[in-house]
């Protein structure tokens, strides 16, 4: 028995580093999805004054086609970051998506290990408790005869 409960203490240590290890992917994944949410945020503010920049030049009247057509190339190009950062995003999200199932995995898997352990030990403290009470029945047994 001390065999077993050594097998699924040791069982019970794996499992709970391998939730471990999700809960720090995890951590990861969601610190990169944070990241790129920033980054998108800044590309799209840069885009955003960009373009008021290009409509207050035409409003005024004041074109600049070298200028204008640079300022265009920048937005496009900024558009293009952000499409890229949509997608890795995307991905990102699926992984954390399937980061979190195998996490909810690990950890019924350490809760299987947890509950079992426990029935164990209530089997054994009973199994204890019904030695302690056979043996007190034989003594209370043995003072009788002798009585007798």
């Amino acid at each position: 028995m001390a065999q077993q409960d050594s097998q699924l203490q040791s069982l019970r240590r794996y499992r709970e580093n391998i939730r471990d290890q999700y809960r720090q992917l995890m951590a990861q994944l969601l610190a990169d999805g944070r990241r790129l949410d920033e980054q998108r945020g800044a590309l799209q503010l840069g885009q955003h004054n960009t373009l008021r920049q290009l409509t207050r030049a035409e409003e005024k009247g004041q074109v600049n086609l070298a200028e204008s057509v640079g300022h265009r190339q920048h937005v496009a190009h900024q558009s293009s970051k952000i499409e890229q950062l949509n997608r890795q995003r995307e991905l990102n999200n699926q992984h954390v998506e399937l980061c979190r199932q195998s996490l909810v995995q690990a950890d019924q898997d350490v809760q299987a290990l947890v509950n079992l352990q426990d029935k164990r030990i209530s089997e054994q403290r009973a199994a204890g408790l019904k030695r302690e009470q056979i043996e007190m029945e034989d003594a209370w047994s043995s003072i009788q005869a002798s009585r007798f």
